[in-house]
């Protein structure tokens, strides 16, 4: 009988957390619908204190990639560096803003239809109706779901059209740095000193 206490004592615990698991599942099942829900319709949703939070509208700090920048028909200098060059030149600055304030405006939008529909779910629940079952919630609720992709579709045509003009301006400015050349000087530096003219 020794033999068995060990064991018996290591399967306590999933043995609990398993019956725990079966007796709520209805409401384990709820919450992640409500989850998945969230995500698609892209809202923000957001897990833990300091945790993940998926689909708002977020401001890239950084470009993510050379692969979601337009491609440009000739061949870079190795020495380019696209990215130093938005985060340091004024021109970038001001594109960044640009889109910063672009993306507040949708997320103001975003975010008082959000109010709209939270103060619509109060009132039903004070009238005992499920929100689920309302109509005119389900309504607003698709209403929402799809100006939230629009708004979210706006954005990155913006963002790629203001990708689009920087890297335009980069190359203009590279091709000028290359027709004069930089005898140890930095040519990034010169490139941001081209731009910050503008």
């Amino acid at each position: 009988m020794k033999e068995w206490i060990p064991l018996l004592q290591s399967l306590a615990w999933p043995l609990f957390l398993t019956g725990l698991a079966i007796w709520l599942r209805a409401s384990i099942k709820t919450v992640l619908i409500a989850i998945a829900d969230r995500i698609r319709s892209g809202a923000p949703f957001e897990a833990g204190l300091g945790g993940i939070k998926i689909g708002s509208v977020v401001v890239p700090d950084r470009l993510e990639s050379k692969a979601h920048l337009p491609i440009t028909p000739t061949s870079e200098p190795n020495w380019l560096n696209r990215q130093r060059i938005l985060d340091e030149s004024s021109y970038g600055q001001k594109l960044k803003g640009e889109l910063r304030a672009y993306v507040a405006e949708r997320q103001k939008q975003i975010d008082a239809m959000e109010a709209q529909l939270k103060t619509m779910e109060q009132r039903l629940s004070t009238q005992s109706i499920s929100a689920r079952d309302d109509e005119g919630f389900k309504k607003e609720m698709e209403d929402y779901q799809l100006r939230v992709k629009k708004l979210n579709a706006q954005v990155q045509s913006r963002k790629a059209l203001l990708l689009g003009e920087f890297n335009a301006e980069i190359d203009r400015a590279v091709a000028q740095v290359t027709r004069q050349g930089f005898q140890g000087q930095d040519p990034n530096l010169l490139v941001i000193q081209i731009l910050n003219q503008q």
